[in-house]
């Protein structure tokens, strides 16, 4: 309830929530709203001694039934924009893309195919 009434505030509630979860993962650096490829990825997550890193990308919907579609959309625009172009220069040599969809306390996640 706390996150607002526009499409944008309910994003960055989802948004907020899973930074404060991946703050908790020892090793892993999270970067939030960072200019990459050709434009701001949602959130990155780099583990320097395994050499991996994460981007995901969030998006919310009002209607259960688009979650799917919010998901695919999610990793087409990681896939559009390039994010995974972040990590050139860091040495990773594992590199994961998620897209997720919320919806109230539903959330739909796909890991884009590289």
């Amino acid at each position: 309830m706390d996150g607002g009434n526009t499409e944008e505030q309910k994003e960055s509630a989802y948004h907020t929530l899973l930074i404060g979860m991946a703050k908790g993962r020892k090793g892993w650096v999270v970067k939030s709203n960072r200019e990459a490829g050709k434009g701001r990825a949602d959130i990155i997550l780099i583990n320097r001694i395994k050499r991996e890193g994460i981007v995901i990308e969030v998006k919310h919907t009002n209607d259960e039934k688009k979650l799917q579609t919010k998901a695919e959309e999610a990793c087409r625009q990681i896939k559009d924009m390039n994010y995974s172009g972040y990590f050139l220069g860091f040495q990773i040599n594992k590199i994961e893309e998620y897209g997720i969809a919320f919806c109230g306390k539903t959330c739909r996640v796909l890991k884009r195919g590289m």
